[in-house]
């Protein structure tokens, strides 16, 4: 059936729902450091995102805390759910996770894992089965405008940076926060991305908590007298970003 409307209804159309949960007894386990969750839901309470997008879910721990703090939010996850691609490209990111290692390797589906753990929370939750750069690009097709994005998938450098970089072309308003910070990889990326694009970013983050978020930065000459022309300019480079992204990418 023909999609139109709005973003909220290509999605439903885009990611559906089974008509019923797939399992009855399903696990739920995962990673959310006591600390990072307690950040996190600051960072919730403070900016009332209206639309969150979690990449990297696994069997949807920290989707179901989102889903249960963020009332009014809809969610977005976007994760392969596909143990053979990570026991193949990952494995040494589960190494040291022996339930989570037993879990990939018994050949149960993540997927239907995920759907039952979040069947409560179906009407605002959509899984996005893809990676996460076509996963960002097709949210961004729909016209889905995240306030805040949670970075929480593979942890190597090069694709810690890759989802940093699709984030900011794509969706440049977004609050740009996540997980792991304890991993040297992932403190590589995130701060060779600020470094980057300094003085854009502020980077805040606790080893001991494991979380890290980026404060996005306007200098004060351009907040100070600031009217349509920098207002325009603003749309105009995050456009530009935008574009430039899709061209690498290939994306029309």
């Amino acid at each position: 059936e023909r999609c139109s409307g709005g973003w909220r209804l290509r999605a439903c159309c885009e990611f559906p729902w089974p008509d019923e949960v797939p399992l009855q007894d399903p696990i739920l386990s995962g990673w959310l450091h006591r600390g990072n969750e307690r950040t996190l839901l600051r960072l919730v309470n403070e900016r009332k995102p209206k639309v969150i997008v979690e990449l990297g879910a696994w069997l949807g721990l920290t989707t179901s805390v989102l889903a249960e703090e963020a009332q009014e939010a809809t969610i977005f996850a976007v994760d392969r759910w596909d143990s053979k691609f990570l026991l193949d490209a990952q494995l040494p990111q589960y190494e040291t996770a022996i339930a989570a290692l037993e879990l990939l390797r018994s050949g149960v589906s993540l997927f239907d894992h995920f759907l039952s753990n979040l069947w409560v929370h179906r009407s605002r939750v959509f899984a996005v089965r893809a990676d996460t750069r076509k996963g960002l690009c097709t949210l961004h097709r729909l016209g889905v405008a995240p306030d805040l994005i949670y970075i929480d998938a593979d942890h190597r450098e090069a694709a810690v940076r890759s989802d940093l970089e699709s984030c900011h072309a794509l969706f440049p308003n977004a609050l740009l926060a996540g997980d792991d910070w304890q991993w040297r990889e992932v403190r590589a990326a995130v701060r060779a991305f600020v470094s980057e694009k300094s003085p854009a970013f502020k980077l805040h983050c606790h080893a001991r908590e494991n979380w890290w978020w980026l404060e996005r930065c306007v200098p004060a000459h351009i907040c100070e007298g600031r009217g349509t022309h920098e207002l325009a300019t603003e749309t105009w480079m995050s456009k530009r970003l935008r574009i430039e992204f899709e061209s690498a990418t290939g994306k029309q």
